[in-house]
């Protein structure tokens, strides 16, 4: 019982806009997610319009009450309708408290059939009743059909964000595969001086993509022997037919560049690698700036990647 009573008073602040943005959420999931809730939700709307009509609201909620409630036409609708209503049984009720004028017309209006004891008003407040009862029957079934698209939306969107963790973490384990099979190929064979040059393989993902709850700077160990820098970068699929990448130092701005560097793509991401002289990287922080060309020719920026250089000598 006190949990009910607490629930209808949550409705009620709810329907005044008296809640937070959270707890009017948590609501939300409680009114859509059952019948039950869903028609005492009504009942109390009803009782609170038919309490504002009839002026038994504080001060403070009828405050709330104009400046929330009837800000939404679909609401001013419902509270005029209600009115009308509300005159219509009023005028009923006035006219039964009325006496008649002489003896022959009250035993005229005994012997008077029922169906015809109806006033103009009565008729009126029914057939009032009846259109509003129309109207709240859509309502509600066209906010039930929304709550069900929205849920589906949501569903929709938590897949594909799960598949794109998977995608990642996927990308992230084949990076660590390439460079442990990279240093174990280094390791078995002796590499001259004047064979081609060394490099290690870094993997830069969008904040987008993946969550970074450490809000931790990705780091970049360069061996004393790495030459070069393979930078592999990914990003959310789009129309591109070529990437520029740029990296910027903040104290010294534009370090590097290389354009028209090809993009591969899968079903959900695409990438570029872009080999950097290992040179051009000592040690600080620094971010790289890629943007995409259009297929009509147009450079827009997709997204920047900083992280930080640790040479290892």
């Amino acid at each position: 019982m006190a949990n009910s009573a607490l629930q209808q008073e949550q409705m009620r602040r709810y329907l005044l806009g008296d809640m937070a943005d959270a707890e009017k959420d948590a609501l939300d999931a409680v009114i859509f997610g059952d019948d039950e809730n869903f028609d005492r939700m009504w009942e109390i709307e009803n009782d609170l319009v038919d309490c504002y009509l009839r002026g038994r609201l504080s001060q403070a909620e009828r405050d709330r009450f104009e400046r929330h409630y009837l800000a939404s036409q679909k609401h001013r609708e419902r509270v005029a309708f209600a009115k009308s209503l509300l005159k219509a049984a009023d005028e009923e009720r006035i006219s039964e408290r009325t006496p008649t004028s002489s003896f022959f017309a009250r035993l005229a209006e005994h012997f008077r059939p029922p169906q015809l004891a109806l006033t103009g008003a009565m008729a009126m407040a029914l057939l009032l009743m009846g259109v509003w009862t129309v109207r709240l029957m859509i309502e509600r079934n066209r906010l039930e059909a929304e709550l069900g698209q929205a849920n589906s939306a949501n569903e929709a969107r938590q897949r594909q964000v799960r598949a794109l963790e998977k995608n990642i973490a996927q990308t992230s384990e084949l990076n660590e595969k390439l460079n442990a099979e990279l240093q174990q190929s280094k390791q078995n064979k002796a590499v001259p001086a004047a064979s081609a040059p060394s490099f290690i393989t870094f993997l830069l993902t969008s904040t987008s993509l993946v969550r970074n709850e450490n809000q931790k700077m990705p780091e970049l160990q360069i061996p004393a022997n790495a030459d070069q820098v393979r930078l592999r970068v990914q990003f959310l699929r789009g129309a591109y037919k070529s990437c520029q990448v740029e990296i910027r130092n903040p104290d010294t701005g534009s370090l590097w560049r290389q354009s028209r560097i090809e993009v591969k793509s899968n079903k959900n991401l695409s990438s570029v690698i872009a080999l950097v002289p290992s040179a051009k990287l000592p040690q600080g922080d620094y971010t790289l700036a890629l943007s995409g060309v259009t297929t009509s020719g147009e450079t827009k920026e997709i997204d920047r990647y900083p992280f930080r250089v640790i040479r290892r000598f």
